[in-house]
C-alpha cells in the first residue's frame, strides 16, 4: 500500500488539477433492482420461503444440485430454469458461480477442471469463474500465483477468462492493496492485464470476497483510494482501471456516490468528442451507468442526467447504450427481444447511446 503521506499527496493533487463541477446527487443507500416476477415464482415453485431473498435461495439449490448429482444434472437444471423464467432472464451467473466456489470442498482438482470443460459457455463461465475463486483456499502468497498459472496453462482455449478470474482471487489475497493484489498478477506475463482486470473489479464490488470459520475479507477501496487508484497503478493497467472505477462508486455507498465519482472522472482533452484518452472515455461512460443505478432509474431519464459539457455527456449517454444492451446479452446470451431506448434520448446524443449499445457486442468489451 502506498504511504498514508504519498496518498494525501496525491489526492491534494489531483484535486488542484482536476477542477470540481456539478453534477446530480444520488441516494447514499444503494438501490437493487427488482427481482423478476418469473423468477420469483420459480424460487416459489421450488420450495423457497418468501422470508428469505428467491435468488440465494436458488444459488443454494444450484449448489446442492452440483454436489449430490454431478455437474451433468447441475448443467440440465440451470438450462431447464432459464427456459422455465422467459421472457424474463435467470440470474445464472450468480447461481453458477456459487457452486464452482464450492467445487473445490467436495473435488480434487483435476475433477473441477473437468467439471469446468463441461460447464463451458453456461451462463457467461459462471462456474469456472467461482472455482478460480475457489483456488484462494488452496494456496497463498506467491503459491497461490503459480497455481493459477497452472491451472489456467492447462485450459488454452480459457485462458483470458480464467487470467481475469485469477484476479479475482489476487483481490481476495490482498482485500485492502490493490497494488499488491497487481503485483500478484505478474505470474501471467503479457497477460497480466486480464489478470488486473478481475482484481479491479473485484475491487469494485465491496463485498465479501472470502470468508472461512475464522475471518471475512471484505475487499474494497478507501475512498481516498478510489479518488487516486487509477492514476496511481502501473501504466499499462490504467486504461482497464479506468473501464471498470465505476463499479466501486455502486457498490460501496462510503466512496460517496455520483458526486465523488463524477470528481474522479479527469477533464475531457481538446478537440474532438470522440479520440479522448481512455480515462476520459471510460470515466464518463461509468458515470452513465452509475446514473442507471443498477437499472432502477430508465435510460432515458438517466441519460437526461447526464453532464452538459459535449464530450461528458456523449460518453455518458454512451455508457448507457452499453449498459442496456451489455445486460440484456448477459441475460439472453443474444440481442434477441432486445428494445432500444435510444430514440428516447435527446436527439443529439441517440447516436452517442446506439455506438455504446454496438460497442456492447463486441468481444472482450464486457465486463
Amino acid at each position: 500500500m502506498l504511504a498514508v503521506s504519498l496518498v494525501v499527496v496525491v489526492c491534494a493533487t489531483i484535486f488542484f488539477l482536476y477542477p470540481r463541477r456539478s453534477a446530480p446527487s444520488d441516494p447514499s443507500a444503494l438501490v437493487e433492482p427488482p427481482i423478476e416476477a418469473n423468477v420469483l415464482a420459480l424460487a416459489a415453485r421450488l420450495g423457497c420461503p418468501g422470508s428469505i431473498d428467491a435468488l440465494v435461495c436458488l444459488v443454494d439449490i444450484a449448489v446442492e444440485v452440483y454436489e449430490v448429482e454431478g455437474v451433468a444434472r447441475f448443467v440440465d437444471t440451470v438450462k431447464d430454469w432459464q427456459e422455465e423464467v422467459r421472457p424474463n432472464g435467470l440470474p445464472c451467473h450468480r447461481m453458477t458461480h456459487g457452486a464452482g466456489r464450492r467445487a473445490l470442498d467436495i473435488a480434487p482438482l483435476e475433477k473441477v477442471r473437468q467439471d469446468v470443460l463441461t460447464t463451458s459457455g453456461l451462463c457467461a463461465n459462471g462456474f469456472f469463474h467461482g472455482a478460480v475463486e475457489g483456488m484462494t483456499t488452496l494456496a497463498d502468497g506467491a503459491e497461490l500465483g503459480d497455481l493459477l498459472y497452472s491451472f489456467c496453462s492447462d485450459l488454452p482455449d480459457l485462458l483470458n477468462d480464467c487470467a481475469h478470474s485469477a484476479g479475482h482471487t489476487m483481490a481476495m489475497e490482498s482485500p485492502r492493496d490493490v497494488h499488491a493484489a497487481l503485483r500478484l498478477c505478474a505470474v501471467f506475463g503479457p497477460d497480466a492485464v486480464k489478470c488486473a482486470a478481475g482484481v479491479f473489479m473485484s475491487y469494485g464490488r465491496g463485498v465479501p470476497g472470502f470468508d472461512d470459520a475464522d475471518e471475512i475479507r471484505m475487499i474494497g477501496y478507501s475512498p481516498s483510494d478510489a479518488q487516486s487508484v487509477c492514476r496511481t497503478v502501473a501504466e499499462e493497467y490504467q486504461a482497464i482501471c479506468w473501464f471498470q472505477l465505476w463499479i466501486a462508486f455502486q457498490g460501496d455507498p462510503a466512496l460517496g456516490g455520483l458526486d465523488a465519482y463524477y470528481a474522479a472522472c479527469p477533464d475531457p482533452a481538446p478537440g474532438s468528442v470522440i479520440a479522448q484518452p481512455d480515462s476520459v472515455r471510460f470515466c464518463y461512460r461509468g458515470l452513465g451507468m452509475l446514473h442507471l443505478r443498477k437499472a432502477t432509474v430508465s435510460a432515458a431519464e438517466a441519460a437526461g442526467k447526464c453532464p452538459s459539457d459535449v464530450t461528458e455527456r456523449y460518453w455518458c449517454s454512451f455508457g448507457i447504450g452499453w449498459a442496456m444492451m451489455y445486460e440484456h446479452t448477459m441475460m439472453f446470451s443474444s440481442t434477441e427481444g432486445f428494445v432500444s431506448d435510444c430514440p428516447k434520448f435527446e436527439k443529439s446524443y441517440q447516436t452517442a447511446c446506439r455506438d455504446g449499445e454496438t460497442y456492447a457486442l463486441i468481444p472482450g468489451n464486457g465486463l
